[in-house]
């Protein structure tokens, strides 16, 4: 894919100037799971540095990481592969903040080259923890009652038939 980069050579007349940068346009990811992003450039960009930021605009967007120096923080992670012409980014421990819209970048003198990614964080995760939760989330007292009603239902044999009208096995 050509991204079209209009860069200013004068005060009254701007040249259009093309350079290759492609990167996929939605990126979902599992709630606490990881995403990995391929931002694929032409060769004559292997030298420069890359990066990937965070923000709904380019021009303000905040760097999450970026080559060589900063490959590394505490969840994401870049890794430049120059012969491939390829950067890689890898997000792990996702939460719902993350959605937003991401860049690849190139930076060179002049304008810079970047190509917008959004990242979609699937919710299948957080529903799962609402369901794992729906028990263990459950009042002390509701829990003691439970706990006591089978304690006194133990000395008769009704127990095994209660607890699986209670809590079927799905």
């Amino acid at each position: 894919m050509w991204l079209w980069v209009l860069q200013p050579y004068s005060l009254h007349t701007h040249k259009l100037v093309s350079a290759q940068l492609s990167a996929p346009d939605v990126v979902t990811g599992t709630y606490n799971g990881s995403v990995t992003i391929s931002c694929q450039y032409d060769l004559q960009f292997k030298e420069n540095t890359k990066y990937w930021c965070k923000g709904s605009v380019y021009e303000l967007c905040a760097i999450v990481v970026k080559t060589p120096k900063n490959r590394f923080n505490d969840r994401s992670s870049i890794v430049d592969d120059q012969e491939a012409g390829v950067f890689t980014v890898t997000m792990t421990s996702l939460r719902k903040p993350d959605e937003d819209r991401y860049w690849c970048v190139i930076a060179r003198s002049g304008r810079n080259i970047f190509r917008r990614v959004k990242l979609l964080i699937s919710n299948t995760g957080i529903i799962q923890l609402h369901q794992h939760r729906h028990f263990s989330g459950c009042n002390t007292i509701l829990l003691l009652l439970l706990y006591m009603l089978a304690l006194i239902l133990s000395k008769v044999d009704l127990t095994p038939k209660l607890i699986s009208v209670l809590f079927p096995l799905k």
